[in-house]
């Protein structure tokens, strides 16, 4: 039995991943991409061995390695082929569906809820200095340091707890 494996190019399907090492789509650019016009238009594309490098990434790579210094623009040794009867998975359509309005008072004709009352607004300043006073009673040390250092976020949370 032959360990070789028998490629040929009806079961041979080239595609590079839709999207790169780094996470970044090859049509729209963005990272961690789940467009699904992305995905579709992936899925209806063929590609085929870059002629230029080969498939070796390197320009004329393929004729000889030594000599091959500038990387080529294809995407991972593969090019982009127009297709006119791709096969394609079909994407389904989803309805979006929103809760029915309630019954709330609206304040104006804008339709906003008005706002209830949550009490006294709270005084931020006051609560950063009960904060410091308490991280200066518990660990002078590391509170002498953060002020000492106020753009290291570091050393502001080990003092404090948060950064100020």
């Amino acid at each position: 039995m032959s360990s070789r494996l028998n490629v040929t190019p009806k079961n041979l399907t080239l595609r590079p991943s839709r999207v790169n090492a780094a996470g970044w789509c090859l049509y729209c650019v963005t990272q961690n991409c789940t467009a699904a016009r992305c995905i579709d238009t992936h899925a209806r594309t063929e590609w085929q061995v870059c002629g230029k490098c080969g498939g070796s990434e390197y320009v004329g790579g393929h004729i000889d390695p030594e000599t091959a210094h500038r990387r080529c623009d294809c995407f991972g040794g593969l090019i982009e082929v127009d297709a006119a009867d791709a096969e394609v998975i079909d994407m389904h359509s989803y309805v979006v569906t929103y809760p029915a309005s309630t019954d709330a008072p609206r304040n104006d004709a804008s339709g906003l809820v008005p706002r209830i009352d949550a009490g006294p607004a709270w005084d931020y300043h006051a609560d950063a200095r009960r904060i410091k006073e308490e991280a200066r009673d518990r660990n002078p040390e590391l509170v002498a340091y953060a002020e000492a250092h106020p753009n290291n976020p570091s050393a502001q949370w080990a003092a404090y707890g948060m950064q100020y």
